[in-house]
C-alpha cells in the first residue's frame, strides 16, 4: 500500500518586527494610587509633558509592556530606578496612545537587571476620554461666584459644639406701672362696665405711675371703709401703655464674624452656626434664622408692641419673615407682662371707716336724748315744787342731770371698747405675688434678643472642613469637577460617564466618585494653604 503524504500549507515568511516601545520612569509625582487625590490637566498633551518632566529613566526600542502582567523587565540596576513612582508608556508601533500607571515596586533580578511592578493609573488613562453625566451628587464645591449668603441650605449635620451670645437686643420697657381693680370705685359708687382694650370689665381699673400713687390709691379705699373692694391689683412694663413706647422696631443684623473669627465660607452664616435666640425670664425661648428672612440686608425685622388694660401683653411679631405678602401669625410670641401683687387689708382702719357713720348717728341722737332727759328733769323739779313735793322734784331734778352728764361718758367708753377690740384683729393678707416677678427683682427685661453663634474654634474647624470638602449637594447634577482654581472635591452616589471606556476602567472610575475624590488643578496637589477662588 502506498503511503499516503498530505501536503503541508504553506507558510508565509515570517516578518521580524523591531521593538520600538517607548518606556518612561519618572519620580515626585504627587498623586497615588489610593485615588483620594487625584490630578486633572487641561489636557492629555499636559499629562504628557508633566510626567516626561519627572522623568530618571527612558527606554527606547523596548519589547511591548501588557498591563495584564503589571510587571516590566527593563535593562538597569534597582538602586539608580529606587525612586520611580510612575510610569507612561507607548507599545508603538500597535498604539500610538501613552498609558499610564504607578510604580509599586522595583525587584533586583541580577546586575544591571530589575523587575519593575506597575498597576494601570485608572484616572489619567481614561478621565480624559470621557465626560460624566448627570448623577446623585452628595457633596462638591461649589463656584467661588456662587458661594453666596445662603446660597446652599442643605442641612450638614456636623457637631456644632456650645453656643455664645454675641450681642443682646432688647426693647425700651420703660419701668413699671401699678394697676388696682376694684368692684365699686374709691366713692363706693358702682362701676360702669366697660370694654377694656376688647376685654369687658365691670370693674373699676386704677392706673398709678408710681408704686406711691398705688399706696394712694389703696389707702383711699381703706379710709372709706371699702378696701374689701379691691379684687386685684398688678404691675407691668410700661410700654403696655405708654404710646411713646407701645410700639417698637428691633433690627437684629446678621453678624460680620462668628466669636471674632470670620470664615471664609458663607455657609457659616446660617443656622445652626449662628441664629438668634428670643429668651425671656419664664424660659420661655424661640430661634429665628436669618436664612428665612427676605430683608435684603438679611437683618431679622422684629415688631414688640404692648397693651394695657385687663391683661398687659407684650406681642413679638417678626416681618418679611418666613412669608411674601402675608402677615406671619405662626411664629409670633405672646408674653403675659403682668406681675400679681399682694396687698393687706386693715381690718381695724376699715372698722373705723364703716362704723364712724354708726358713731356719728349715735352720738346725735344721744345729744336729742339728753336734751330730752334735761327738759323732763326740769318739768319735774318744777312739778314737785308746784304740788309741795319738794323733795321728789329734786330728786327728778337731780337724777336727770346725772343721766345727761353720764351718757356720752357711758356712750365714749362703749365705742373704745368696740376700737380697742377691733385693734386687736391683724390686717389680713390679699392677692399673691406671681408671674414674672424675676424680671423687677434683677430688673432684667421681659423681652430678649441674642444673636448666638458657634465658639471660634468650632467655626474654624468647619471652616476647613468646608474649605478641603465642599457643601452637601444631594441634588441630581452633574458635578463640579473643574470651578475652583486649585482643587474641587465631588463625592457621587452612581456616578455614570459617556465615552470609549473599557468596562473594568468604568467601574473602577465609578468607584473613585462615589467614595469621595479631591480632584487637583494644580502640581502642588495636597497643598490646601494654596487660593482656591
Amino acid at each position: 500500500m502506498a503511503d499516503i503524504m498530505l501536503d503541508m500549507p504553506q507558510q508565509s515568511p515570517v516578518v521580524a518586527t523591531a521593538p520600538q516601545a517607548e518606556v518612561i520612569l519618572s519620580a515626585g509625582i504627587p498623586w497615588t494610587n489610593d485615588y483620594n487625590h487625584v490630578r486633572l490637566f487641561d489636557s492629555a498633551g499636559e499629562l504628557e509633558s508633566f510626567v516626561k518632566s519627572k522623568q530618571v529613566a527612558r527606554w527606547t526600542q523596548s519589547t511591548p509592556v501588557r498591563w495584564g502582567e503589571l510587571s516590566y523587565r527593563a535593562k538597569g540596576n534597582e538602586s539608580s530606578l529606587i525612586e520611580a513612582n510612575y510610569i507612561m508608556f507607548k507599545n508603538a508601533p500597535f498604539n500610538s496612545k501613552w498609558y499610564y500607571g504607578f510604580v509599586t515596586g522595583i525587584q533586583w533580578l541580577s546586575n544591571g537587571s530589575c523587575v519593575i511592578n506597575i498597576e494601570p493609573d485608572y484616572w489619567q488613562n481614561n478621565i480624559y476620554e470621557v465626560s460624566i453625566n448627570e448623577c446623585f451628587v452628595e457633596r462638591e464645591h461649589v463656584s467661588k461666584a456662587a458661594d453666596v449668603l445662603f446660597g446652599n441650605l442643605v442641612p450638614e449635620g456636623l457637631e456644632a459644639g456650645e453656643y455664645k451670645a454675641q450681642e443682646r437686643y432688647a426693647p425700651i420697657e420703660g419701668g413699671w406701672l401699678y394697676s388696682l381693680l376694684s368692684s365699686a370705685t374709691s366713692e363706693g359708687q358702682q362701676p360702669i362696665p366697660v370694654v377694656d382694650n376688647n376685654i369687658f370689665s365691670g370693674l373699676s381699673r386704677y392706673t398709678a405711675q408710681t408704686y406711691q400713687e398705688l399706696i394712694t390709691i389703696l389707702n383711699n379705699f381703706q379710709d372709706s371703709g371699702i378696701a374689701d373692694a379691691v379684687v386685684q391689683i398688678y404691675q407691668y412694663p410700661a410700654m403696655c401703655d405708654r404710646s411713646d413706647l407701645q410700639n417698637q422696631q428691633i433690627l437684629i443684623p446678621i453678624p460680620s464674624n462668628i466669636d471674632g473669627y470670620v470664615p471664609k465660607n458663607n455657609k457659616l452664616f446660617q443656622y445652626p452656626y449662628i441664629y438668634v435666640l428670643f429668651s425671656n425670664p419664664s424660659n420661655k425661648t424661640a430661634t429665628f434664622r436669618f436664612e428665612l428672612t427676605n430683608r435684603l440686608d438679611h437683618g431679622i425685622d422684629m415688631s414688640v408692641s404692648g397693651m394695657g388694660g385687663l391683661t398687659p401683653m407684650i406681642h413679638i411679631l417678626p416681618n418679611d419673615y418666613r412669608v411674601d405678602d402675608i402677615v406671619n401669625y405662626f411664629d409670633d410670641i405672646y408674653i403675659d407682662a403682668t406681675i400679681q401683687c399682694a396687698w393687706t387689708n386693715d381690718a381695724y382702719q376699715a372698722y373705723l371707716a364703716q362704723m364712724s357713720p354708726v358713731w356719728q348717728a349715735q352720738e346725735k341722737t344721744l345729744a336729742v336724748q339728753q336734751i330730752g332727759t334735761a327738759f323732763n328733769g326740769i318739768m319735774a323739779t318744777l312739778g314737785g315744787l308746784a304740788t309741795g313735793n319738794i323733795f321728789g322734784g329734786l330728786t327728778s331734778g337731780a337724777n336727770a342731770v346725772f343721766n345727761t352728764a353720764t351718757a356720752p361718758y357711758l356712750q365714749q367708753t362703749n365705742i373704745q371698747a368696740q376700737k380697742e377690740s377691733h385693734d386687736l384683729i391683724p390686717p389680713s393678707a390679699r392677692g399673691s405675688v406671681s408671674g414674672n416677678s424675676s424680671v423687677a427683682m434683677f430688673s432684667t427685661n421681659i423681652v430678649n434678643f441674642y444673636t448666638m453663634t458657634i465658639t471660634a474654634q468650632m467655626a474654624r474647624c468647619i471652616d476647613d472642613y468646608f474649605t478641603a470638602f465642599g457643601y452637601a449637594t444631594n441634588r441630581l447634577k452633574v458635578p463640579n469637577i473643574n470651578n475652583r482654581s486649585s482643587w474641587n472635591f465631588v463625592k457621587t452616589n452612581g456616578a455614570t460617564f459617556s465615552g470609549s471606556i473599557m468596562l473594568d476602567d468604568m467601574r473602577k472610575l465609578q468607584a473613585i466618585f462615589d467614595r469621595g475624590v479631591t480632584i487637583w488643578h494644580t502640581n502642588d496637589v495636597g497643598n490646601y494653604s494654596l487660593e482656591n477662588n
